[in-house]
């Protein structure tokens, strides 16, 4: 049975790269199909040339060829770890976890309600401090990231969802503070129910963020290398 060389293997590889497919292993994956179905071809008795073959193969794509197949594969992913991010969210809301949550809803209201209007330096840096641990830890991954030259599709996964996470807690807070203009209600701290309301908006932004550096990071990092070293 006629086999592809080294050479020609790295040819197709080339070739679904010319064709804007940019991730790693997209490109793996596709060069694994290609390379089986273009040997089984020359098993059953084609003896065409490896370029047409590949040419033929290309065309078999349908209309979008490769990319359709890229852009199914980044949706693929990004649905999966965000599943991985709700499900691990969602824990937080079953009992016993619950009884946590509201213990903690409620600590940050009274300490929100203590601060108040007198110290909004304070309340600002209290209500930011989740987001800047986040951002200061994403910033590190970010760098380590820039040191592998390869580009990988989990690489983007994981920095859609990171962000997807906090930009929900941001829609979260605009929509609090776009009722209370609507309503033309005052913007402070001063009674109980803002600072529950507040308070409940950064218990799901310190939530969130230790669903993301807890369970999603870790997932990721293991996912990471062990594609790492996948590459040659």
């Amino acid at each position: 049975m006629k086999t592809l060389t080294i050479d020609q293997i790295k040819e197709i590889k080339d070739f679904i790269i010319s064709k804007d497919v940019k991730y790693y292993e997209i490109i793996e994956e596709l060069t694994d199909h290609l390379a089986s179905s273009i040997e089984e071809k020359w098993s059953e008795g084609d003896n065409n040339n490896l370029e047409y073959l590949l040419a033929k193969e290309y065309e078999n794509f349908g209309s979008y060829k490769f990319l359709s197949i890229q852009e199914s594969r980044e949706k693929q992913k990004f649905r999966e770890y965000k599943h991985m991010f709700f499900k691990s969210l969602k824990e937080f809301f079953t009992f016993p976890l619950i009884v946590t949550v509201i213990a903690i809803i409620l600590l940050i209201a009274a300490l929100l309600h203590w601060i108040g209007q007198e110290f909004k330096f304070l309340t600002m840096i209290f209500i930011m401090s989740p987001v800047i641990v986040f951002f200061y830890s994403y910033a590190k991954d970010l760098v380590l990231r820039k040191k592998v030259k390869t580009k990988l599709l989990l690489d983007r996964t994981y920095s859609s969802v990171m962000s997807f996470s906090l930009l929900s807690n941001t829609i979260f807070f605009n929509i609090i503070m776009q009722g209370k203009r609507l309503f033309n209600l005052p913007t402070t701290y001063d009674s109980i129910g803002d600072c529950l309301l507040m308070a409940s908006g950064i218990t799901l932004t310190i939530l969130s963020i230790y669903v993301g550096l807890n369970i999603i990071k870790p997932t990721y990092q293991n996912e990471r290398d062990r594609i790492l070293k996948t590459i040659n």
